[in-house]
């Protein structure tokens, strides 16, 4: 009867641990996403940003690994590749310790300001006002030679490449 005690544990066991791979592990990405971690995000926040790309049953599991790491999803703020097929573990492991996805940024025959500054924005997590601003910034402009009149030869038409957690002033200092 001993035998059967710890043959039926053991079973037992098999089986937590098979509903647990099920639950947490399973599945995998139904194709490739960039997931991006706003400022100061919460766990509702990436399990919204993961569903919306990745589905909800997925963003679950990713979003139950990410809290049982205990990672501060405020540190983590930027956009991170999840690529198809990867299992809700490795998606976790990108989005609390991976690094970063960069962006290209091109830029090619912005003829008016407003419009430059609208489109360059969308692709970061600043808003166009901010960019504005910089570029209106007197003392910034001062550095490069030109007046806040003459920001917008700054950006040559071609491509960069950045995150898109860059600020306003980092993308106006590499263009």
């Amino acid at each position: 009867t001993g035998l059967r005690i710890v043959i039926a544990v053991i079973l037992a066991v098999a089986v937590c641990v098979a509903a647990a791979d099920v639950c947490l592990f399973g599945g995998s990405a139904p194709s490739s996403a960039l997931v991006k971690i706003p400022k100061n995000a919460s766990g509702a926040m990436l399990r919204d940003s993961i569903s919306r790309y990745l589905g909800a049953g997925y963003a679950a599991k990713v979003s139950r690994l990410v809290s049982l790491r205990g990672t501060d999803l405020a540190s983590r703020h930027g956009a991170y590749l999840i690529e198809a097929g990867w299992s809700p573990l490795t998606a976790m492991r990108r989005l609390t310790g991976g690094p970063q996805h960069p962006l290209t940024l091109t830029i090619n025959g912005f003829r008016q300001r407003p419009l430059m500054q609208e489109r360059v924005a969308a692709r970061f997590d600043f808003s166009t006002d901010s960019l504005s601003g910089v570029m209106a910034d007197a003392s910034v402009m001062d550095r490069y030679g030109l007046t806040p009149e003459q920001s917008m030869a700054l950006f040559f038409n071609d491509s960069y490449d950045f995150y898109w957690n860059a600020s306003p002033a980092s993308v106006v200092e590499k263009v």
